[in-house]
């Protein structure tokens, strides 16, 4: 039953990412046929009353070509529907537009933002280019600056197509609690890549879940990595020392280090998980970060903080533990670092359980797929057009698709 609901948290959060701006049904897009003043672009379906400013900000997500465009609206307050005229400020969520390493990148995920008062409009109404198209929004969250007690782990759609053993040491590290039936809008649905969202939509969809989160603490992190910290002290809970010594803290940073287990974790064998070699190839560190203090995020840093006050310092002691392809040795140095995955052996003996559990005889790694993948990411880096790696390679990453091990319940198809 736990594993059930393990990974059918697995689902639900990357379809939720990967369908949300191209097919749920709250999305807008606008563009007028045959004018060339309108403006096209995508808005996430919900705004935000965003009380950790003073004052208060309403903030929209948007997809559309780079260019800080300012757009007009009203919200609407009250049972007489009195009228606040706004002017919403674009800003991009990303350092750049076009984007540094993809020229040809003319879009980007964009923040709207309008100072309000303290009241809370009911919906609001937005008034698109020369035509003064109208669009609606009747679905909202408040964000406030208070957060219970817990850590939000954020799973980037990024790399669905990762190997059933990584994601299976992802959920035994991080131990999920139980949810609720999947949404209906994405029951049934299985990853379909599409060039809007696979990749430039990524910072758009981790800014979104930082005002969805509800806990104090949060982080951004893939299938095949984990953050650490010596002494067997839990990544969050070494954070939270340092969070209680620092007021002006907002985000814990965790260097990048490679780890690469013996025997290979691609046989379903996690003994070398219990001493793995550390490699540092000086790559991009990963955080956690206090959700009441920071304004843009990104994959690897805090871009802007709420307050100027508020700062990222890196950890001592600590690392991020990235095991992709069981590998990259290349221009590394192998370091010494007192740090574990697993506290104790019994978890390892768990571990080693559930996969005898799920699948009696572990399937076996087909190599393949991955050679025909980075075969196929070799030529997108030849092409000058703006093209996300999985969709540009969608033939060689739905045959993972059909690799997939299904596990079937009465009320969803589980994956692996």
């Amino acid at each position: 039953m736990l594993l059930k609901k393990l990974l059918l948290l697995l689902i639900a959060t990357f379809l939720a990412f990967w369908y949300f701006l191209p097919q749920y049904n709250g999305v807008t897009k606008i563009v007028e046929e045959g004018d060339t003043n309108e403006l096209p672009i995508k808005f996430y379906h919900k705004f935000y009353i965003d009380q950790r400013y003073s004052p208060w900000r309403i903030r929209l997500f948007a997809m559309k070509p780079c260019g800080n465009h300012t757009i007009f609206g009203k919200a609407f307050y009250g049972f007489a529907k009195k009228a606040k005229t706004l002017q919403f400020l674009a800003r991009q969520t990303e350092k750049w537009c076009p984007y540094e390493w993809d020229m040809a990148c003319f879009y980007n995920s964009f923040f709207y933002e309008a100072e309000t008062s303290s009241e809370i409009p009911e919906y609001l109404e937005l008034y698109i280019g020369n035509s003064r198209r109208v669009v609606q929004f009747t679905k909202s969250k408040i964000v406030g600056k208070s957060k219970k007690k817990g850590l939000t782990v954020i799973v980037a759609p990024l790399y669905f197509y990762s190997h059933p053993h990584n994601i299976l040491l992802f959920f035994e590290i991080l131990p999920w609690s139980g949810f609720g039936e999947l949404p209906k809008y994405i029951q049934n649905r299985y990853p379909e890549p599409d060039s809007s969202v696979c990749r430039n939509g990524q910072t758009l969809a981790q800014n979104i879940a930082v005002l969805e989160t509800d806990t104090d603490l949060a982080t951004s992190v893939d299938f095949d990595e984990i953050l650490v910290s010596e002494n067997n002290l839990s990544a969050d809970s070494r954070v939270r020392l340092e969070f209680a010594a620092n007021p002006e803290l907002a985000a814990a940073v965790f260097r990048h280090f490679f780890a690469v287990f013996q025997p290979k974790i691609e046989n379903f064998e996690y003994s070398g998980v219990l001493t793995p070699m550390v490699l540092d190839r000086k790559k991009a560190d990963k955080f956690i970060f206090n959700a009441s203090r920071v304004d843009n995020i990104d994959v690897h840093h805090v871009n802007t903080f709420i307050e100027d006050k508020f700062k990222a310092e890196i950890l001592k002691n600590a690392a991020l533990l990235h095991y992709r392809h069981n590998g990259f040795q290349d221009n590394s140095t192998q370091i010494k670092l007192d740090v574990k995955i697993f506290a104790n052996l019994s978890a390892f003996v768990n571990l080693q359980n559930l996969v005898s559990k799920i699948f009696g005889r572990p399937p076996k790694l087909r190599p393949k797929l991955n050679e025909d993948l980075d075969e196929c990411f070799g030529k997108l880096e030849k092409i000058e057009e703006c093209r996300s790696l999985v969709y540009f390679c969608k033939p060689a990453v739905m045959k993972w698709g059909e690799a997939w091990d299904f596990e079937k319940t009465p009320a969803n198809q589980i994956f692996l």
